[in-house]
């Protein structure tokens, strides 16, 4: 879904810039939650709460189960560090 919504522009508007751009963030996003992606669901499920999308609510059996709350601001911190407009985006919408 993210790649549709911030690569596909690019690619259609013959944006090579942008799309650089797009990929150097999902490579700053990826060397950032590798700690985290083994496995990806425990890592998509730490995206949806930091961020407050909704979803994910319910019991999780290990290693599915979310880190220690110091762990998920640091997870959040550093999602936001990244400098990807969507994460800063959502940032800025749960903040409140």
């Amino acid at each position: 879904m993210w790649i549709g919504k911030v690569i596909a522009p690019c690619y259609r508007d013959e944006d090579l810039t942008g799309m650089a751009e797009r990929f150097r963030q999902m490579m700053r996003t990826n060397e950032f939650t590798w700690r985290w992606a083994s496995p990806n669901s425990r890592m998509i499920r730490m995206f949806r709460t930091v961020f407050g999308i909704p979803g994910w609510e319910g019991g999780a059996r290990e290693p599915c189960r979310l880190p220690p709350a110091a762990e998920l601001q640091e997870f959040r911190g550093g999602l936001v560090a990244l400098g990807v407009p969507e994460f800063d985006e959502r940032a800025r919408q749960t903040a409140a």
